[in-house]
């Protein structure tokens, strides 16, 4: 199984991502969103999923929103045959959001500065789901999440 966490940075993936391995016994892989990955790797991270299960802190999605369109290592046209591969193996794409004031608090707590704005980053998020075959589960953290594990 395959469990696809995206959204802006603040939106509490990571936090999600560790708790959700450390609950399930699932191995995390984290996929940086600055770096290039080909349609070939994230294909081969699905097909690991067939045989163990995963969680992606960012996965092919990302680079769309904090790359510009000219480092994009896939065109939206490859990006629609990996979300059909993941399809297939019945991955779960969960969008992991917050209230932009929530997700500001936690970024100064980090001492982080984000290279585009929380908002404008959440708009291209937009544009990309309306773009893609998959229409992800959406999950707001701005409320604090307790994790239940009996």
């Amino acid at each position: 199984m395959l469990i696809v966490l995206e959204g802006v940075d603040g939106a509490g993936k990571s936090t999600l991502a560790c708790n959700l391995a450390r609950c399930t016994g699932f191995e995390l892989v984290h996929c940086n969103k600055r770096r290039r990955y080909t349609q070939e790797e994230f294909a081969e991270v699905v097909y690991l999923s067939k045989k163990r299960d995963i969680i992606a802190d960012r996965f092919c999605y990302s680079p769309f929103i904090y790359l510009p369109k000219k480092e994009w290592s896939m065109s939206l046209k490859e990006l629609r045959e990996l979300e059909i591969y993941l399809l297939k193996c019945g991955a779960k794409i969960i969008y992991v959001t917050a209230e932009a004031k929530e997700i500001e608090k936690r970024l100064k707590k980090r001492n982080e500065e984000p290279k585009i704005s929380t908002k404008e980053a959440q708009e291209e998020y937009d544009w990309l789901w309306n773009k893609c075959l998959i229409t992800p589960q959406v999950w707001d953290t701005s409320a604090k999440i307790e994790i239940i594990t009996d």
